[in-house]
């Protein structure tokens, strides 16, 4: 997706040919796509078993996904505590035993008053929660606010190379 590109972008563009330069150029990418097609089994399975692959490959795992509503993920339900265990294995075993880094996109919520302090994933002490900017460095008004923010990249205006073209960019709004 574009999107999944445009993150890639801003991770790890090298700066080659004047293109855009990322916070880690030239970092190995490695996209997982989550999808839901077997709705017989959890659809939150399908982001279990992906944290449990990068861990397994990545020492960082980002992710560009999140849950929106007020207290929507319990980490002690049954629903959802599979996933707070993958994330303590990942963060302890991940990388081959040095632990991975665990990102997440703090949420794209702000008009709603939504936090990250609010939803369990982004203000777990294991995450690295990443509000959005423009390109001026101003948190944009979409991206959700919280005090467990470690960090902010640009998520405005995000110059990504533009999907089947060899050589052209385009301007994204990660949304």
């Amino acid at each position: 997706t574009y999107h999944g590109l445009a993150t890639s972008c801003v991770i790890g563009a090298p700066g080659s040919d004047n293109g855009p330069i990322g916070v880690a150029p030239n970092a190995i990418i490695e996209g997982l796509k989550v999808t839901f097609g077997n709705f017989n089994v959890s659809p939150f399975k399908a982001y279990i078993d992906a944290l449990r692959y990068g861990a397994a490959t990545a020492a960082v795992i980002n992710n560009s996904w999140g849950v929106a509503g007020y207290g929507v993920v319990a980490p002690n339900s049954s629903y959802y505590a599979p996933w707070f265990t993958a994330l303590q294995s990942a963060v302890d075993g991940g990388r081959g035993g040095l632990g991975s880094v665990v990102v997440f996109a703090a949420g794209n919520d702000r008009a709603s008053a939504d936090d990250i302090g609010l939803q369990a994933i982004t203000s777990d002490p294991r995450v690295i929660a990443v509000a959005a900017t423009t390109e001026a460095g101003v948190v944009t008004d979409f991206s959700n606010p919280g005090a467990g923010l470690l960090t902010s990249t640009i998520g405005l205006n995000v110059l990504a190379p533009e999907p089947g073209l060899d050589s052209a960019y385009g301007y994204y709004i990660m949304y």
